[in-house]
């Protein structure tokens, strides 16, 4: 069919299988600890180089995952076994104190990244993985349209769904911003958090730091 592209899946060396795609790149298993982050061209490498400069700007901290170096055809990363946070808090057996531990060690990944002047412009539940231990891992605007987004996700960790989830995140984008621009947000007088949340939301932080300070006060009264 014309316009559309097919791209056929290789394996590096090195990769054992594919554990998941993206929309330009593969993640193949090299062994239990690490993976391979490679594009789906060849000889798109840009993005990559790019995504490589930041890990080495980063360096190494316990809320980021570890770039282990370079491979000829991408990036050596550090495997986060347990996946993403988004299917790990739909479960029915999370609980509390987990979930604010989650909420907590992800508002610390956003305060690392932004100290190291790095902006994430893509923080959700699906972008942010969990080691082998249970602990987050931050995977790859301005600090107050980040701090929005973190105002989300710890709403997604702690009800197990985004905000609005009755809304189509790409068909429903325009009422997503309106309800968001008039103050209209999701009820949160009886959320764990919903305070830190609704400041979130409403710019009552400065940095993502702030946020860490309310949450570790937060997590220590359960």
């Amino acid at each position: 069919m014309d316009g559309v592209i097919h791209v056929e899946a290789y394996y590096p060396a090195g990769v054992q299988y594919i554990i998941t795609t993206g929309g330009s790149h593969y993640i193949g298993s090299i062994n239990e600890t690490t993976v391979l982050k490679y594009p789906h061209s060849k000889d798109d490498s840009f993005a990559l180089d790019v995504e490589r400069k930041i890990f080495e700007q980063l360096g190494k901290n316990n809320r980021i995952i570890e770039f282990k170096g370079m491979h000829e055809n991408g990036l050596l990363l550090e495997y986060a076994s347990n996946g993403s946070l988004e299917s790990y808090v739909q479960k029915a057996d999370t609980t509390e104190e987990q979930k604010m531990r989650f909420a907590r060690e992800t508002a610390e990944g956003v305060a690392y990244d932004h100290g190291k002047n790095i902006i994430i412009c893509d923080i959700n539940v699906r972008n942010i993985l969990l080691d082998a231990e249970l602990h987050v891992k931050l995977y790859s605007a301005s600090v107050k349209t980040d701090i929005f987004a973190l105002g989300s996700t710890i709403y997604h960790i702690v009800t197990g769904h985004r905000p609005f989830p009755e809304l189509d995140t790409i068909d429903d984008e325009a009422e997503f911003l309106h309800r968001y621009k008039d103050g209209r947000f999701p009820p949160l007088e009886a959320e764990l958090g919903g305070k830190v949340i609704r400041k979130c939301w409403e710019g009552g932080y400065n940095s993502a730091t702030e946020i860490v300070d309310d949450l570790v006060s937060l997590e220590a009264r359960l």
